[in-house]
């Protein structure tokens, strides 16, 4: 190894920790189902150790997403807690279905960052793209958007969410945002959430999709002009923060270290890799193995605006499948 990369080794930003293999949804665009196998699973006090060793080497936040739903796991709270007594950003990734008042106030005390999933405000598009056979509970809810009043039915979760986000968000790093997946079912239903999300001032992540084998895949893809349509949209609703989220793009995923439930490292969420397992080797260790993986080249681009990951360019490829175009 270089001493450029012996270099980088010694300090990172963040981690990513898969911690949950199990999900109480099924969504139909989801591409993580292969990921999701329970064997030897890190207990507490070994991820403990994993986050421990990761603020040694300069992680400043820790992301838990799944890859099923991590609030199935009572370990996620308790390392949630554990992260912020390092004074260490928590980012949680979650469908919000298990949302409770009490684990939305825990969340905020500790420091918390939420990305919550949102695929629409009408539930039978929610429910049909989320493959939720036990359907939640809706509130009615009304705002207001540039002196319009809206009325919407808003899931539970969300409704618990924004209340427990006024209450601590003043003052603090803490954030609240709303991720979208873009679908050709819910394309319609993207601009009330980007009004909703800019009347209430959240945080927004919209995602194009990750191929999975799913029969149905075909179906789920936007057609381009529909995809520049709702581009020019949310530039409309969004602004800048919109344009400036989709043109300058640096994954901080693939750039820190991500380990997998059973240990094994991996080069980001999408993409695995023979670097090495937390049972066998520090973090610190398995960190230069991965900065000494020879990477495909891959450029970063754009679906007809949006954002693409590079884990995904890789995913596509594998699977002799582009999938759709992009420019």
């Amino acid at each position: 190894m270089n001493l450029k990369l012996i270099a980088m080794a010694k300090r990172i930003n963040g981690i990513t920790l898969y911690t949950m293999p199990e999900c109480n949804l099924n969504c139909i665009y989801c591409y993580t189902q292969g990921l999701r196998k329970e064997n030897n699973c890190l207990t507490l006090m070994q991820w403990q150790e994993v986050i421990l060793q990761a603020k040694g080497l300069g992680a400043r936040w820790v992301i838990f997403a799944g890859p099923g739903e991590p609030l199935l796991d009572n370990k996620t709270l308790e390392l949630i807690k554990y992260a912020n007594t390092f004074g260490m950003q928590s980012i949680l990734l979650t469908n919000g279905t298990l949302i409770t008042e009490g684990i939305a106030e825990n969340l905020f005390l500790n420091n918390t960052n939420i990305i919550v999933k949102l695929s629409s405000f009408n539930p039978e598009i929610y429910h049909f793209l989320s493959g939720n056979k036990n359907p939640i509970d809706w509130v009615p809810y009304e705002f207001t958007y540039k002196q319009e009043k809206i009325k919407h039915c808003i899931p539970f979760y969300l409704d618990i969410l924004l209340k427990k986000y006024q209450k601590f968000s003043k003052g603090s790093k803490r954030s609240l945002r709303i991720e979208t997946v873009i679908t050709a079912y819910n394309l319609k239903c993207i601009i009330e959430i980007a009004k909703f999300i800019r009347a209430h001032r959240l945080g927004f992540l919209f995602e194009t999709l990750i191929f999975n084998n799913s029969p149905n895949f075909d179906k789920l893809i936007p057609k381009k002009e529909d995809y520049w349509y709702l581009y020019r949209e949310l530039k409309k609703y969004l602004g800048f923060p919109f344009i400036l989220s989709q043109n300058w793009h640096k994954c901080p995923v693939r750039n820190n270290p991500v380990i997998l439930q059973n240990g094994d490292m991996m080069l980001c969420l999408v993409q695995g890799a023979e670097i090495g397992n937390i049972h066998q080797d520090s973090l610190r260790d398995l960190w230069k193995k991965r900065l000494s993986v020879k990477e495909e080249r891959l450029r970063y681009r754009r679906i007809f605006g949006f954002t693409n990951c590079l884990g995904r360019q890789v995913c596509n490829r594998e699977e002799g499948r582009q999938g759709y175009s992009t420019n």
